[in-house]
Protein backbone atom coordinates (compact mmCIF):
# COMPACT_ATOMS: atom_id res chain seq x y z
CA UNK A 1 0.00 0.00 0.00
CA UNK A 2 1.61 3.70 -1.18
CA UNK A 3 1.88 6.23 1.38
CA UNK A 4 -1.27 8.17 0.54
CA UNK A 5 -3.31 4.87 0.87
CA UNK A 6 -2.25 4.71 4.02
CA UNK A 7 -2.58 7.81 5.19
CA UNK A 8 -6.20 8.28 3.97
CA UNK A 9 -6.93 5.27 5.82
CA UNK A 10 -5.30 6.27 8.98
CA UNK A 11 -7.87 9.69 8.32
CA UNK A 12 -10.83 7.38 8.12
CA UNK A 13 -10.13 5.37 11.32
CA UNK A 14 -9.81 8.85 12.73
CA UNK A 15 -12.81 10.12 11.55
CA UNK A 16 -14.59 7.37 12.41
CA UNK A 17 -13.01 7.35 16.24
CA UNK A 18 -14.20 11.38 16.39
CA UNK A 19 -17.86 10.54 15.11
CA UNK A 20 -18.35 7.67 17.54
CA UNK A 21 -17.08 9.91 20.27
CA UNK A 22 -19.05 12.98 19.40
CA UNK A 23 -22.21 9.89 19.23
CA UNK A 24 -21.41 8.88 23.02
CA UNK A 25 -21.55 12.22 24.08
CA UNK A 26 -24.56 13.32 22.47
CA UNK A 27 -26.75 10.06 23.73
CA UNK A 28 -25.04 11.04 27.30
CA UNK A 29 -26.30 14.54 27.04
CA UNK A 30 -29.62 13.50 25.90
CA UNK A 31 -29.81 10.91 28.66
CA UNK A 32 -29.04 13.37 31.59
CA UNK A 33 -31.33 16.78 30.06
CA UNK A 34 -34.67 13.35 30.32
CA UNK A 35 -33.18 12.94 33.88
CA UNK A 36 -33.36 17.04 34.51
CA UNK A 37 -36.70 16.93 33.22
CA UNK A 38 -37.92 14.37 35.34
CA UNK A 39 -36.26 15.90 37.98
CA UNK A 40 -37.96 19.06 37.44
CA UNK A 41 -41.41 17.26 36.94
CA UNK A 42 -41.04 15.57 40.40
CA UNK A 43 -40.28 18.95 41.98
CA UNK A 44 -43.86 20.63 40.40
CA UNK A 45 -45.34 17.46 41.75
CA UNK A 46 -44.42 18.11 45.08
CA UNK A 47 -45.47 21.87 45.11
CA UNK A 48 -48.86 20.71 43.72
CA UNK A 49 -49.09 18.21 46.65
CA UNK A 50 -48.13 20.99 48.98
CA UNK A 51 -49.91 23.74 47.70
CA UNK A 52 -51.75 25.81 50.47
CA UNK A 53 -53.45 29.29 50.29
CA UNK A 54 -50.79 30.64 52.21
CA UNK A 55 -48.32 29.54 50.12
CA UNK A 56 -49.79 29.45 46.56
CA UNK A 57 -47.55 32.99 45.31
CA UNK A 58 -44.35 31.49 46.16
CA UNK A 59 -45.10 28.14 44.86
CA UNK A 60 -46.50 29.75 41.37
CA UNK A 61 -42.86 31.51 41.30
CA UNK A 62 -40.89 27.71 42.24
CA UNK A 63 -43.51 25.79 39.42
CA UNK A 64 -42.57 28.67 36.80
CA UNK A 65 -38.79 28.79 37.06
CA UNK A 66 -38.92 25.10 37.54
CA UNK A 67 -40.52 24.17 34.41
CA UNK A 68 -38.38 26.97 32.72
CA UNK A 69 -35.29 24.99 33.72
CA UNK A 70 -37.29 21.73 32.47
CA UNK A 71 -38.36 23.40 29.28
CA UNK A 72 -34.42 24.43 28.41
CA UNK A 73 -33.60 20.86 28.66
CA UNK A 74 -35.95 19.66 26.40
CA UNK A 75 -34.94 22.24 23.66
CA UNK A 76 -31.52 20.74 24.61
CA UNK A 77 -31.95 17.38 24.24
CA UNK A 78 -34.25 17.66 20.88
CA UNK A 79 -31.12 19.36 19.32
CA UNK A 80 -28.49 16.89 20.90
CA UNK A 81 -30.96 13.90 19.23
CA UNK A 82 -31.10 15.00 16.07
CA UNK A 83 -27.57 15.66 15.57
CA UNK A 84 -27.75 11.74 16.27
CA UNK A 85 -28.68 10.69 12.85
CA UNK A 86 -25.60 12.78 11.18
CA UNK A 87 -22.77 10.44 13.28
CA UNK A 88 -23.81 6.81 11.32
CA UNK A 89 -22.11 3.53 12.12
CA UNK A 90 -19.60 2.00 9.57
CA UNK A 91 -20.91 -1.19 10.03
CA UNK A 92 -24.97 -2.20 9.22
CA UNK A 93 -25.07 -3.81 12.50
CA UNK A 94 -23.57 0.06 14.42
CA UNK A 95 -26.04 1.30 12.34
CA UNK A 96 -28.48 -0.61 13.63
CA UNK A 97 -27.91 -0.54 17.10
CA UNK A 98 -27.66 3.45 16.96
CA UNK A 99 -30.93 3.38 15.00
CA UNK A 100 -32.85 2.06 18.16
CA UNK A 101 -30.63 3.84 20.23
CA UNK A 102 -32.34 7.01 18.81
CA UNK A 103 -35.72 5.30 18.86
CA UNK A 104 -35.44 4.63 22.66
CA UNK A 105 -34.16 8.47 23.42
CA UNK A 106 -36.57 9.64 21.27
CA UNK A 107 -38.95 7.79 23.15
CA UNK A 108 -38.29 8.67 27.15
CA UNK A 109 -37.80 12.84 25.91
CA UNK A 110 -41.12 12.63 24.31
CA UNK A 111 -42.66 10.78 27.89
CA UNK A 112 -40.59 13.61 30.09
CA UNK A 113 -42.51 16.33 28.18
CA UNK A 114 -45.17 14.77 28.67
CA UNK A 115 -45.32 14.17 32.09
CA UNK A 116 -44.01 18.02 32.42
CA UNK A 117 -46.60 19.20 30.97
CA UNK A 118 -48.94 17.22 32.55
CA UNK A 119 -47.53 18.28 36.04
CA UNK A 120 -47.82 22.08 35.03
CA UNK A 121 -51.71 21.17 34.38
CA UNK A 122 -52.32 19.32 37.58
CA UNK A 123 -50.78 22.57 39.52
CA UNK A 124 -52.63 25.00 37.67
CA UNK A 125 -55.82 22.69 38.37
CA UNK A 126 -55.00 22.43 41.77
CA UNK A 127 -54.15 26.10 42.22
CA UNK A 128 -57.90 27.02 40.75
CA UNK A 129 -59.84 24.50 42.72
CA UNK A 130 -58.00 26.12 45.60
CA UNK A 131 -58.77 29.27 44.71
CA UNK A 132 -62.41 28.20 44.95
CA UNK A 133 -62.40 27.31 48.50
CA UNK A 134 -63.55 29.64 50.72
CA UNK A 135 -61.89 31.22 53.38
CA UNK A 136 -63.05 31.48 56.86
CA UNK A 137 -61.20 34.05 59.01
CA UNK A 138 -61.40 33.82 62.36
CA UNK A 139 -63.60 36.28 64.59
CA UNK A 140 -63.68 35.36 68.34
CA UNK A 141 -60.38 34.88 69.97
CA UNK A 142 -61.80 31.27 71.47
CA UNK A 143 -61.68 30.31 67.82
CA UNK A 144 -57.38 30.82 67.70
CA UNK A 145 -57.49 27.68 68.98
CA UNK A 146 -58.85 26.16 65.92
CA UNK A 147 -56.19 26.76 63.42
CA UNK A 148 -54.22 23.94 63.99
CA UNK A 149 -57.27 21.87 62.98
CA UNK A 150 -58.55 23.86 60.50
CA UNK A 151 -54.71 23.84 59.10
CA UNK A 152 -55.17 20.06 58.60
CA UNK A 153 -58.42 19.90 57.16
CA UNK A 154 -56.93 22.66 54.30
CA UNK A 155 -54.22 20.38 53.93
CA UNK A 156 -56.32 17.71 53.49
CA UNK A 157 -58.55 19.77 51.18
CA UNK A 158 -55.91 20.36 49.30
CA UNK A 159 -54.71 17.03 48.42
CA UNK A 160 -58.12 15.62 47.55
CA UNK A 161 -58.10 18.56 45.04
CA UNK A 162 -54.61 17.55 43.70
CA UNK A 163 -55.76 14.07 43.65
CA UNK A 164 -58.86 15.06 41.77
CA UNK A 165 -56.74 17.10 39.19
CA UNK A 166 -54.41 14.18 38.92
CA UNK A 167 -57.38 11.97 38.41
CA UNK A 168 -58.71 14.61 34.90
CA UNK A 169 -55.54 14.87 33.43
CA UNK A 170 -54.43 11.07 33.89
CA UNK A 171 -58.11 10.50 32.44
CA UNK A 172 -57.57 12.76 29.36
CA UNK A 173 -54.38 10.76 28.95
CA UNK A 174 -55.62 7.55 28.91
CA UNK A 175 -58.13 8.91 26.30
CA UNK A 176 -55.53 9.99 24.26
CA UNK A 177 -53.61 6.76 24.98
CA UNK A 178 -56.89 4.61 24.05
CA UNK A 179 -57.03 6.67 20.56
CA UNK A 180 -53.34 6.49 19.61
CA UNK A 181 -54.03 3.00 20.29
CA UNK A 182 -56.73 2.58 17.90
CA UNK A 183 -54.66 3.98 15.17
CA UNK A 184 -51.98 1.65 15.71
CA UNK A 185 -53.91 -1.03 15.49
CA UNK A 186 -55.08 0.25 12.16
CA UNK A 187 -52.00 1.16 10.99
CA UNK A 188 -50.98 -2.56 12.05
CA UNK A 189 -54.00 -4.19 10.22
CA UNK A 190 -52.64 -1.86 6.91
CA UNK A 191 -49.13 -3.37 7.56
CA UNK A 192 -51.04 -6.48 7.49
CA UNK A 193 -52.68 -6.03 4.67
CA UNK A 194 -49.33 -4.87 3.00
CA UNK A 195 -47.67 -7.73 3.68
CA UNK A 196 -50.01 -10.00 2.35
CA UNK A 197 -50.32 -8.16 -0.96
CA UNK A 198 -46.59 -8.44 -0.93
CA UNK A 199 -46.45 -12.27 0.05
CA UNK A 200 -48.75 -12.33 -3.13
CA UNK A 201 -46.89 -10.40 -5.24
CA UNK A 202 -43.55 -12.80 -4.37
CA UNK A 203 -45.20 -15.72 -4.93
CA UNK A 204 -46.10 -14.60 -8.30
CA UNK A 205 -42.83 -13.16 -9.14
CA UNK A 206 -41.49 -16.54 -7.73
CA UNK A 207 -43.49 -18.67 -9.99
CA UNK A 208 -42.31 -16.15 -12.97
CA UNK A 209 -38.88 -16.62 -11.75
CA UNK A 210 -39.37 -20.22 -12.32
CA UNK A 211 -40.98 -20.06 -15.82
CA UNK A 212 -37.80 -17.86 -16.95
CA UNK A 213 -35.25 -20.30 -15.25
CA UNK A 214 -37.33 -23.30 -17.06
CA UNK A 215 -36.86 -21.56 -20.19
CA UNK A 216 -32.77 -20.66 -19.89
CA UNK A 217 -32.78 -24.30 -19.27
CA UNK A 218 -34.39 -25.85 -22.02
CA UNK A 219 -32.49 -22.61 -24.11
CA UNK A 220 -29.31 -24.24 -22.89
CA UNK A 221 -29.80 -27.54 -23.52
CA UNK A 222 -31.09 -27.01 -27.41
CA UNK A 223 -28.19 -25.08 -27.44
CA UNK A 224 -25.89 -27.74 -26.03
CA UNK A 225 -27.61 -30.34 -28.68
CA UNK A 226 -26.98 -27.62 -31.49
CA UNK A 227 -23.95 -27.32 -30.96
CA UNK A 228 -23.32 -31.37 -30.96
CA UNK A 229 -25.04 -31.13 -34.00
CA UNK A 230 -22.67 -29.22 -35.60
CA UNK A 231 -19.78 -31.19 -34.48
CA UNK A 232 -20.67 -34.29 -35.85
CA UNK A 233 -21.38 -32.16 -39.25
CA UNK A 234 -17.80 -31.13 -39.07
CA UNK A 235 -16.34 -34.55 -38.80
CA UNK A 236 -18.71 -35.90 -41.69
CA UNK A 237 -17.85 -32.96 -43.77
CA UNK A 238 -14.08 -33.89 -42.81
CA UNK A 239 -14.28 -37.21 -43.37
CA UNK A 240 -15.91 -36.55 -46.87
CA UNK A 241 -12.86 -34.20 -47.92
CA UNK A 242 -10.76 -36.82 -47.09
CA UNK A 243 -12.35 -39.71 -48.95
CA UNK A 244 -12.61 -37.29 -52.09
CA UNK A 245 -9.34 -36.02 -51.68
CA UNK A 246 -8.41 -40.16 -51.75
CA UNK A 247 -10.29 -40.56 -54.73
CA UNK A 248 -8.71 -37.81 -56.92
CA UNK A 249 -5.23 -39.00 -55.45
CA UNK A 250 -6.60 -42.61 -56.87
CA UNK A 251 -7.35 -40.96 -60.14
CA UNK A 252 -4.22 -39.10 -60.53
CA UNK A 253 -2.05 -42.29 -59.72
CA UNK A 254 -3.87 -44.56 -62.50
CA UNK A 255 -4.15 -41.08 -64.99
CA UNK A 256 0.04 -41.41 -64.99
CA UNK A 257 -0.26 -45.20 -64.93
CA UNK A 258 -2.30 -45.29 -67.95
CA UNK A 259 0.04 -42.65 -69.77
CA UNK A 260 3.36 -44.66 -68.79
CA UNK A 261 1.62 -47.46 -70.45
CA UNK A 262 0.39 -45.58 -73.67
CA UNK A 263 3.83 -44.05 -74.14
CA UNK A 264 6.00 -47.31 -73.79
CA UNK A 265 3.25 -49.03 -76.25
CA UNK A 266 4.11 -46.00 -79.36
CA UNK A 267 7.88 -46.31 -78.50
CA UNK A 268 7.77 -50.47 -79.38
Amino acid sequence: MSYAGQAASASSRSRSRDGDSVYVQDSMFVSEAVKKIQQCTAEIRKEAHLLAPSTSAAARQKVEATFHTGNQAVQDAKRRLEKLSYNGGDTFGEQRNRSLMQQKLSENLTKGIRDLQVSLQVFEQAEKRLSEVPTTTSQRPSEDLEMGSLAGQRLQATADLVSEAELDVHTAIVEEYAQDISTLAQDVRGLQQAMTDLNFHTKVQGDLLDSIEGDFLSSTQNTANASEQLTQASHSQRRGSKFIYWLLLLAAVLAVILIFVVVYRSSQ
